[in-house]
């Protein structure tokens, strides 16, 4: 919500109060941040678009505040030195959170395009890297934003007619470029693992005599991933993990990456064996789940680009061979 005043009138109005402030929820957003942590978008952006029939400058300061699946806050703010910076001085006495005066650097300013008869008209400004900290709010993950604002008309005092009622209707659009790098973002995955109970256990007349796990992949993304398998029983406790400290990681490859695009162009695949002993064997028979922790990497450390066709297959199995105690 946008509050209008005439050059300094005070005003407060309150971030958290839900009649007065606007909330917006990002499309996809929430489950990244609920699923995904450390992943970073290279060249976000974040615009207002709006209606205006105001025939005069005017400047909206406003607060807009990132809140992530922790509910950590994150405010978008000015650039120092570019016009969006709020500046000492400012006219922003009023504009709280729980009742908190926020301080400039928690805000942004922005003026609005005047309508020069009065008719409304539709326009946008645009928070990009070079104005704002859009990249650092975006890669916070926001499951909501939260802003309100205040308009100050004709703050310069300059002579100028106002049509009445004044229209100000703003709206967000989040634009999330197919640019991002993912170092050391993880996704994790608990998947049914009853199929490896089946095994038999100690006290049956069987020895394991040699045991493997494989990992079988199709990679289609532009990510290498490090995965860190737990096997876990009806509880939830963890009865082993792979690969232990000092193993060799479990590393599935990115596909190949078009130098000029930027896009996966060839998948990867393969089949990773993971040698298993006796005793890691026995404790997998106990196995009621297994999660998967999957650290994202981007190619090379670089920047690269995704579609949303592209996709990983994996599968985890095992092989063992048994002996059988014949007593005669």
């Amino acid at each position: 919500r946008i509050i209008f005043v005439y050059k300094h009138f005070k005003i407060i109005i309150d971030l958290y109060n839900d009649i007065e402030t606007s909330l917006t929820e990002i499309d996809g957003l929430d489950e990244l941040s609920s699923e995904i942590d450390g992943i970073e978008f290279a060249d976000a952006s974040l615009s207002i678009n709006y209606t205006s029939n105001i025939g005069v400058s005017t400047t909206i300061y406003m607060a807009m505040l990132g809140i992530d699946g922790e509910d950590q806050e994150l405010y978008l703010t000015g650039v120092s030195g570019t016009e969006l910076e709020v500046e000492e001085g400012a006219p922003i006495n009023g504009i709280v959170a729980n009742g908190v005066q926020l301080s400039r650097d928690q805000m942004i300013k922005f003026t609005i395009q005047p309508s020069s008869n009065g008719e409304v008209i539709t326009s946008s400004i645009e928070f990009n890297s070079t104005n704002t900290n859009v990249n650092d709010f975006l890669n916070a993950l926001p499951k909501e934003i939260r802003f309100v604002g205040r308009a100050v008309v004709n703050e310069s005092g300059e002579e100028a007619t106002i049509s009445t009622p004044l229209e100000f209707d703003p709206g967000i659009i989040v634009d999330l470029p197919l640019y991002f790098s993912a170092d050391g973002a993880s996704i994790e995955l608990v998947e049914d693992g009853s199929d490896l109970s089946d095994l038999p256990d100690e006290d049956e007349d069987f020895k394991f005599s040699e045991g493997q796990l494989i990992v079988s992949y199709e990679n289609g993304l532009p990510l290498g991933f490090d995965l860190e398998i737990q096997f876990l029983d009806s509880l939830g406790n963890e009865l082993d993990r792979l690969p232990l400290q000092g193993d060799t990681p479990i590393e599935l490859n990115a596909a190949n990456i078009d130098q000029i695009t930027r896009f996966a162009s060839t998948d990867a695949v393969d089949n990773l064996i993971i040698s298993l002993t006796e005793d890691q064997l026995l404790k997998i028979t106990d196995t009621d789940s297994v999660a998967i922790t999957a650290t994202l990497n981007t190619f090379a450390s670089e920047e690269v680009k995704i579609r949303n066709t592209d996709s990983i297959t994996l599968s985890v199995g095992t092989s063992v061979t048994i002996q059988t105690e014949v007593n005669n």
